[in-house]
């Protein structure tokens, strides 16, 4: 009786070790998911509707960079002035947010597109863009995170609203966390 005591306890053991083990691997196992592929928590946009991976065309998004025009598989176009909010981000650990930002080819060249990008972590402004025009680079932004709640996204018109097609292009948020985000799909 007493051998199949320490048998148990030492088969228990070691079950609670590999389930701690297995807890920690899946709670540091960094994840990422594109915002374009889950539905906001709150937006507005100038004109249209706020667009998932396509412009309101339902063309591929795209962007000029390094001189050349890129088309992106994912990202969120939208008419300035636009704001986007991702909310209870705290859940998952946020690590890091990368995107594209620039204008759409819909407004290449028009000489009328005059918009500004700027990133709120929580309420703080954390990122803002120069004045980008309809032939202006796109900018690739990369902002680490700790204990963010929420994002917001905002392009701001400048006090004009002429073909000011702005671009979210592969909105990356990483994580660590358990969880797969369980957020409402697009």
């Amino acid at each position: 009786m007493k051998k199949l005591k320490v048998i148990f306890l030492t088969s228990l053991i070691i079950v609670l070790a590999i389930v701690i083990l297995v807890f920690i691997l899946i709670s540091t196992k960094v994840r990422e998911v594109y915002l374009s592929d889950i539905k906001p928590d709150y937006y507005s946009v100038g004109y249209y509707d706020l667009c998932f991976n396509e412009d309101y065309n339902k063309n591929s998004i795209s962007l000029n960079v390094e001189g050349k025009e890129q088309a992106f598989e994912k990202g969120l176009f939208a008419h300035a002035h636009s704001t986007i909010v991702y909310d209870n981000l705290s859940n998952y650990n946020p690590t890091k947010f990368s995107t594209y930002i620039g204008v759409n080819q819909t407004s290449r060249n028009n000489g009328v597109t005059s918009i500004e990008f700027l990133i709120y972590f929580d309420q703080e402004l954390v990122y803002r863009s120069n004045e980008l025009k309809g032939n202006s680079e796109a900018i690739y932004i990369e902002l680490e995170m700790k204990d963010v709640n929420r994002i917001t996204l905002v392009i701001d018109d400048l006090g004009g609203n002429g073909s000011d097609h702005g671009v979210w292009a592969s909105p990356l948020l990483t994580y660590k966390g358990g969880r797969v985000l369980e957020w409402k799909k697009i």
